[in-house]
């Protein structure tokens, strides 16, 4: 597939302070054939002014209530027309400029490109850059998400709504779900986003590991179920000692 149509989707809410440079690193990429959706929540703030300024470079904008992040997901995915799907949250941004066209000029006709993602504290300084698997499959998210989904990039035929019923952690559900269809996944070994640390997932952290029970357990059984209990008990103590130390 030559030059195959990207669908980037960025979900808004009171966005004010982050929406812009996420816009920015999408509508300046080199890569030409882009579809950017946008879909904000009846955002209160200056989040619509903003997303208005640049109107004329995103392809769909989508403001009206949802019933939450992945449901604002499913409004982009369902008007999309790309060959691809890409989310990128508000906040976040592409590594580079050319980011989307190192991707699809030097590799061609995969189902799934992966990558690292550089992450970003709160005050924009680089806390690290993540370790990724070499490859990449679905038993590789059994006990969590050993890839971003702002750094993972899925053929849109392999691809289903996400599911309402996680409130969380839906992505987890959705990515693997993808990987069991997927035969050709591609590690580019770029970097493909900056994520910024302290969004939804995590300032939910206990909403999410609930999530993850239920998603561990549809997606591959008991055994894994009672791995990820300890998994969680091990995050859950070093969370409680980080905390314990910084107020002392």
């Amino acid at each position: 597939m030559l030059n195959p149509k990207i669908t980037i989707i960025t979900v808004t809410f009171n966005a004010e302070k982050t929406v812009e440079k996420t816009i920015l690193s999408v509508i300046n990429q080199t890569y030409e054939n882009i579809e950017y959706i946008i879909v904000d929540a009846l955002s209160k703030d200056n989040t619509i002014k903003i997303i208005e300024k640049y109107r004329d470079k995103i392809s769909i904008f989508i403001s009206e209530k949802d019933n939450g992040i992945y449901d604002a997901m499913n409004k982009g995915i369902k008007v999309s027309t790309g060959d691809y799907l890409y989310f990128l949250n508000a906040g976040d941004e592409i590594y580079s400029l050319n980011t989307i066209e190192k991707i699809f000029d030097d590799f061609t006709d995969c189902d799934v490109y992966y990558g690292k993602t550089a992450l970003i504290n709160i005050n924009g300084t680089l806390r690290r850059i993540t370790n990724i698997p070499k490859n990449l499959n679905a038993k590789s998210f059994l006990t969590g998400m050993p890839v971003s989904h702002q750094s993972i990039i899925i053929k849109k035929t392999l691809t289903d709504l996400f599911d309402l019923s996680y409130k969380f952690v839906s992505d987890h559900n959705f990515i693997i779900a993808s990987l069991k269809r997927a035969s050709k996944v591609y590690n580019t070994n770029l970097i493909i986003s900056n994520y910024q640390l302290g969004g939804f997932s995590d300032n939910n952290f206990i909403g999410c590991w609930q999530d993850k029970f239920k998603i561990v357990k549809k997606q591959f059984g008991i055994a894994a179920l009672l791995l990820n209990y300890m998994v969680f008990l091990r995050e859950y103590i070093k969370r409680v000692l980080k905390s314990f130390l910084f107020r002392n």
